[in-house]
């Protein structure tokens, strides 16, 4: 099911194997972070409030898997 109230706002294609996605919610003031590895085979997602702590917590998560080898670590890979 499509959920039309999710619109993508960004995306951050690290490398071929590894794309991080923010998308927004229609009336909701919240931004999710996608980090999708393997064409979505291992997928996280984080979601935020659209206040001051909310961004610096999405910056964060941003930051903490912004490379493959974080990803792996992440989920047990190595």
């Amino acid at each position: 099911m499509i959920d039309i109230n999710k619109t993508l706002k960004k995306t951050n294609k690290i490398t071929e194997s590894l794309v991080q996605r923010q998308y927004g919610y229609i009336g909701l003031d919240i931004t999710i972070l996608e980090v999708d590895y393997l064409n979505k085979k291992f997928l996280i997602e984080r979601r935020f409030q659209d206040t001051v702590v909310g961004r610096d917590g999405l910056e964060d998560a941003i930051k903490e898997f912004n490379t493959e080898e974080k990803v792996k670590k992440y989920f047990g890979l190595k």
